[in-house]
């Protein structure tokens, strides 16, 4: 069956081993939870409801493991790690709000016919996770699916196996049976599995777009099952015209490299509308990246970044690096400093203005930053379009007229202004276009994913 290690990628110790989930143990529980699942599908909702309630209940109080087990595992700051553990425990209420707000039953009635309009749940559905939320990412999908009666077939990353153990493992005490909800412990293969598991009626994926278009091409000649994607981007931030030198700094440091530059919404180009004010502002802010702190969570002066997850991201990453150079990239910043033990990068900034379209389309997952001088708002859009992605943008200005231009001409699923690319709202919903996602949104509109609507006409007078 396998093996798998779950590495801190700070200290590079292993902090803990699994054994690989027996892939007969995949078609026991999608076969009981195909036949048994009427256990939990037709619990009354408000039971349901109770269940989850302690669940939130059960996170609250393991609200201290959750962290250190993040900080760990994932290599987050504290301070990160608090702020997704407090954002877990909200997502059960969120989903209950979400759900009442979309998926209320309507009715409507005549003297001779009634018309409804209500929701089932799909079935048996896989969540795959990503490492970089480990628990508030796949929770966005477990939640809302067990809500409304699904199963659910939990695949996290194996980068982050011991957070989604404690998660199911808080899932169960709280009364979810074992029939609506199985942790699967493995590698690719394992996801692949689950993926095009004949009984499996949908795939609920967070990742790269890579993965994501390997999941699309295994449910090909599947489309009865329900597929929604949630992917990276390209993210550009648009700067103008501001007041405030220090605070625009501050918002371009947590768009670029807030979780290590490890968030889908990470601000990927930074585009300056050429003037004296954008260069005293690019200034300020390289100032301001001499001076954050690298390291673990455990060090005396609280670190502002992590390392990145794995020695694959990190050789990932200054491939990534080099690649800038050799196109002709120009090193505005890099750090000399070196690090004995962890995967942990510094971040680099680069001016690419003289080569942007020689530079690959990618998603750097790390905390590299391309600038990109233009010379108009106009001109800003159109490069901030040049992206086959469409996730998150943003625009700095003083100008609501801008913005207008901006949300109206950029292409993306977020669209911001003066806010960061990062940080998203969970009452709004959150995915992208092109190859950001397939049009089914996560965050508040989740649930969305989970249900398929059932029209009823029925006559009064017929018997």
């Amino acid at each position: 069956m396998g093996i798998i290690e779950s590495i801190n990628p700070a200290s590079e110790d292993v902090i803990g081993s699994f054994q690989c989930t027996n892939l007969n143990d995949i078609d026991s529980f999608l076969e009981q939870s195909s036949s048994k699942l009427l256990s939990w599908k037709y619990l009354d909702m408000d039971a349901r409801i109770t269940v989850l309630k302690k669940f939130s209940t059960c996170l609250e109080a393991k609200k201290t493991d959750f962290i250190n087990l993040i900080c760990q595992e994932n290599g987050k700051s504290l301070q990160e790690s608090q702020l997704e553990v407090t954002a877990s425990i909200s997502k059960i209420q969120l989903s209950l709000h979400a759900f009442e707000n979309r998926l209320s039953a309507t009715h409507l009635e005549t003297e001779a016919f009634k018309f409804s309009t209500t929701y089932k749940p799909i079935g048996n559905l896989v969540v795959l996770g990503p490492f970089n939320f480990p628990l508030l990412l796949p929770l966005g999908h477990i939640i809302p699916a067990l809500l409304v009666g699904n199963s659910v077939l939990f695949k996290p990353s194996e980068l982050t196996s011991l957070v989604a153990q404690l998660c199911v493992d808080c899932l169960y005490e709280a009364g979810v049976p074992k029939t609506a909800l199985q942790l699967v412990l493995g590698g690719v293969d394992h996801g692949k599995y689950c993926v095009s598991h004949s009984k499996v009626d949908g795939v609920l994926f967070t990742g790269g777009y890579q993965a994501a278009q390997s999941i699309a091409n295994s449910l090909s000649s599947s489309p009865e099952k329900m597929l929604a994607l949630e992917c990276g981007g390209n993210n550009p931030l648009i700067v103008s015209s501001f007041k405030n030198k220090e605070s625009v700094a501050d918002c371009l440091i947590q768009s670029a490299f807030l979780t290590s530059g490890q968030r889908c919404t990470s601000m990927r180009r930074l585009i300056l509308i050429r003037s004296s004010q954008t260069d005293h502002l690019l200034n300020t802010f390289l100032d301001r990246v001499r001076l954050l702190t690298i390291g673990s969570y455990q060090d005396k002066q609280k670190p502002f970044m992590g390392p990145l997850i794995s020695e694959i991201a990190r050789k990932k990453f200054f491939q990534y690096v080099t690649l800038i150079q050799k196109l002709g990239g120009t090193t505005l910043y890099e750090s000399q400093q070196s690090f004995a033990k962890g995967y942990f990068v510094s971040p680099y900034v680069f001016d690419i203005s003289s080569c942007y379209e020689k530079v690959p389309d990618d998603e750097c997952f790390g905390p590299l930053l391309q600038v990109i001088y233009v010379d108009s708002l106009k001109e800003a859009v159109q490069v901030a379009n040049r992206t086959s992605y469409g996730l998150s943008a943003s625009l700095i200005s003083t100008s609501s007229e801008e913005f207008d231009y901006v949300y109206n001409h950029v292409q993306a699923g977020i669209i911001n202004w003066n806010k960061p690319t990062n940080g998203s709202s969970s009452q709004l919903p959150f995915g992208g276009i092109g190859k950001s996602g397939n049009f089914r949104p996560a965050g508040y509109f989740a649930i969305d994913s989970c249900v398929y609507p059932v029209a009823s006409v029925q006559n009064k007078q017929f018997l």
